[in-house]
């Protein structure tokens, strides 16, 4: 069965008075676009066969095995992007559901993304469309590294949700909203 992404449900987020979406906001648009691309990954699971996804870190997992299902399918931009969104917002929702953090807006980058108690933010989106355009490996950089840096999902979910960031990690600490 090919994975088609589309019919991603409205992604407009009504700003506050200075034009930037208000986190409340964002979070429930971010939860819906989560519950809808968990609703069609459980049609996918049903039709394999496999077990259903859910809030968990098994599911969080399985999500490379996602990308990987995609990327067979030789996919365009479009369809980049929009597996990007909502699978996205599915993985930073599992972030949120299950560490201490919140989805914010980030004006300086102008994307949703999650923050941490620890006020680190991640952009769970990015890491989706890296993982999508560059596959499980780090482009350009030498054949010793690339076997411990990847896009995986899996390593992003785990590295945010256990607190314990890799020591070359680029980590840019923001103020907490």
């Amino acid at each position: 069965m090919l994975l088609r992404w589309t019919g991603i449900p409205d992604a407009r987020i009504l700003g506050d008075a200075d034009g930037l979406p208000a986190n409340t906001q964002l979070a429930a648009d971010m939860r819906g676009r989560a519950e809808h691309c968990l609703r069609k990954l459980n049609r996918i699971a049903k039709g394999d066969e496999a077990e259903p996804f859910g809030w968990d870190a098994a599911s969080a997992a399985r999500l490379d095995e996602v990308c990987d299902r995609i990327l067979l399918t030789r996919p365009d931009a479009g369809t980049i992007e929009q597996a990007s969104a909502e699978i996205g917002s599915y993985l930073g929702e599992l972030i949120v559901r299950n560490s201490a953090s919140w989805w914010v807006y980030d004006a300086d980058a102008e994307a949703a993304g999650v923050v941490t108690v620890w006020r680190h933010r991640f952009f769970p989106h990015s890491r989706v469309g890296k993982r999508l355009a560059h596959g499980r490996r780090q482009p350009h950089i030498p054949f010793l590294l690339a076997l411990a840096s990847t896009h995986s999902l899996r390593v992003f979910y785990e590295t945010i949700v256990s607190g314990r960031m890799p020591p070359d990690a680029k980590i840019t600490p923001r103020d907490a909203p």
